[in-house]
């Protein structure tokens, strides 16, 4: 019975840091991923990071009330030694100025699906 204590208690340390790091990811996690670079009344200039892992497609997806997300985009992830970052416009065809909400749906290339925080953007000022 001495024999297992060593194992149980590298068992136990073992635990502790992986809830650790999963706590730390879901930190990150909540994080808004789609970045804003710009934004008019026409157009909305946006960018995000690749994930790391086997990832097939991002769709970026749009909202004008945070609850309904119509798809806008579908990007084929890249693949290589540098992690891309990539840059989309969404463009309207008329005006519009109130509040916006993205959001991408990462589909992996084992059929996986996660979708990120919602990067809200509020509604412009009137000039």
């Amino acid at each position: 019975m001495k024999e297992l204590r060593p194992t149980i208690r590298i068992f136990l340390l073992v635990m502790m840091i992986m809830c650790c790091v999963s706590s730390y990811a879901q930190n990150k996690m909540n994080d808004p991923v789609v970045k804003v670079k710009s934004r008019s009344d026409k157009n909305v200039s946006l960018i995000w990071p690749a994930f790391t892992g086997d990832v097939s497609q991002y769709v970026l997806e749009r909202s004008t009330d945070a609850r309904r997300f119509q798809e806008v985009s579908v990007v084929v992830a890249m693949f290589g030694n540098e992690e891309p970052l990539y840059e989309f416009n969404d463009r309207f065809r008329s005006a519009y100025a109130g509040p916006l909400y993205y959001r991408l749906r990462v589909e992996g290339l084992d059929g996986g699906v996660i979708y990120t925080p919602v990067t809200m953007l509020k509604a412009m000022q009137a000039k």
